[in-house]
């Protein structure tokens, strides 16, 4: 744009650094229609002021001496640039008035209804006329437009006219998702919204189909390892109360004494399988979402008591001190005790297999909040952090377990974590290889009973 006044220079250069000073956009043209200067506020509005639109806001009534003056007051500046803002939303944007008259559309909009005219062509236009537009004009809409129009209609506009704004999701004809949105403005606009979500309603969709083909393979597998279990536990059963009638010579001497530590032996492997196909069962019951609840008021304090002594002969194996750190007047916590009694028999088990000559210390805390904290803490050989953070994982078992000592399942954890989630609570692991690993029961205060 040219910038150049008729006349002096120097006067020409005051009056346009006036005219820049003006919060109101500005720009004079010659009788030929040719501009010979815009001010400041006029080029940064954007406009051209040949054929200039007159909903712009642009004023050209004035003129003086053959010379056009066309003004722009800030509010259409303002407007304009809510225009370009409007414009580039990716959703269908529609305003209408307090009785129901469209005033505008944005870009997408008219993309979306390309039957429709300019703004300009359809401003007042009634909500239902312009629904009829779109129905004339073959846009897919919903069953019920095709079935029953006044049905159809008299919906939308009850809809429209409802007081609770919100938002709804429709399935048109021709298989497209829309997310329609209806919002009140303070001075009674109504501001329809349209955007295709037709997308994201796939993926959905596909995820549900997903996480059911996962479900009905998880209960398939759980059906499959809970057969087997039962499977492997008869025979197992009957080969330990053999093993125990030889090691007991109960039907009389079996002949050389190596004969008896051999059934010992077989008794001892067999416990071991044994409890092992009763981990690897109730995981695969936890996972199925199969294991039910029975809730009592639990002395956490009595039940450490009776659980640490169930590991006694590995700490003793171990030259392992077993420490108990526990209050005279604790509070009861409300959970299944068979469940805790699991939870606390895995970490234990954890802890003292994990430790030589070392220390493993059981202690109760409870949190500012009400909740109670069960640590299980050792200074045993403590886990790198690759490993710490696979921990918990079904049948992940981590390297480094002391010689000649049994590395453990792979179970435990996995169903200590599943177990706190039965009782809203959750489990905590920190580890530093060399000094040792804390494991933390934290159950939620609601679980806590006062002694």
């Amino acid at each position: 744009m040219s910038t150049s006044l008729p006349g002096d220079d120097d006067a020409a250069a005051l009056l346009a650094a006036a005219l820049d000073a003006v919060d109101e956009g500005s720009a004079i043209l010659d009788g030929d229609g040719r501009l010979l200067h815009a001010n400041a506020a006029f080029r940064a509005a954007g406009l051209d002021p040949a054929g200039l639109a007159p909903e712009s806001g642009v004023d050209r009534a004035r003129e003086v001496d053959g010379t056009t003056i066309l003004t722009v007051p800030p509010a259409a500046r303002e407007e304009r640039l809510y225009r370009e803002v409007l414009d580039r939303l990716d959703e269908a944007l529609a305003v209408y008035d307090a009785d129901e008259r469209y005033l505008y559309g944005n870009q997408t909009f008219h993309e979306r209804y390309a039957h429709l005219p300019p703004d300009r062509e359809i401003v007042g236009t009634p909500f239902v006329d312009m629904i009829r537009r779109a129905i004339r004009a073959g846009l897919p809409f919903e069953l019920d437009a095709v079935t029953d129009l006044d049905d159809y209609l008299a919906r939308r506009l009850e809809e429209f006219r409802s007081t609770a704004i919100g938002e709804s999701e429709r399935l048109t004809l021709a298989g497209e998702w829309n997310l329609m949105r209806l919002r009140l403005s303070p001075q009674g606009h109504r501001i329809s919204t349209r955007i295709d979500i037709t997308e994201q309603k796939r993926a959905q969709e596909d995820l549900r189909r997903a996480m059911e083909r996962l479900e009905t393979e998880a209960a398939a597998q759980a059906s499959y390892v809970a057969k087997l279990s039962h499977e492997l536990r008869t025979p197992l059963t009957a080969v330990l109360g053999y093993g125990e009638m030889i090691e007991k010579e109960a039907l009389g001497p079996v002949g050389p004494a190596r004969y008896r530590e051999y059934a010992g032996l077989i008794v001892q492997s067999g416990r071991r399988m044994l409890a092992l196909v009763e981990k690897i069962l109730e995981l695969s019951r936890l996972e199925a979402g199969r294991v039910e609840m029975s809730e009592a008021r639990v002395d956490l304090v009595d039940l450490l008591r009776r659980e640490i002594s169930m590991v006694e002969a590995t700490a003793r194996e171990n030259g392992t001190l077993l420490a108990l750190n526990l209050p005279g007047r604790f509070p009861a916590l409300r959970g299944d005790p068979w469940l805790l009694r699991q939870m606390v028999l895995n970490l234990l088990s954890n802890a003292t297999r994990f430790t030589v000559h070392g220390t493993v210390t059981v202690s109760l805390r409870r949190r500012p909040d009400g909740g109670i904290d069960l640590v299980v803490a050792d200074d045993g050989i403590g886990m790198a952090p690759d490993i710490l953070a696979r921990v918990g994982e079904p049948y992940f078992r981590g390297p480094g377990a002391p010689a000649g000592s049994d590395p453990g399942s792979g179970v435990g954890l996995a169903m200590v974590k599943e177990l706190i989630a039965l009782h809203q609570g959750r489990l905590a692991i920190e580890s530093t290889v060399g000094e040792g690993t804390v494991a933390t029961l934290s159950f939620p205060p609601d679980r806590s009973l006062e002694p």
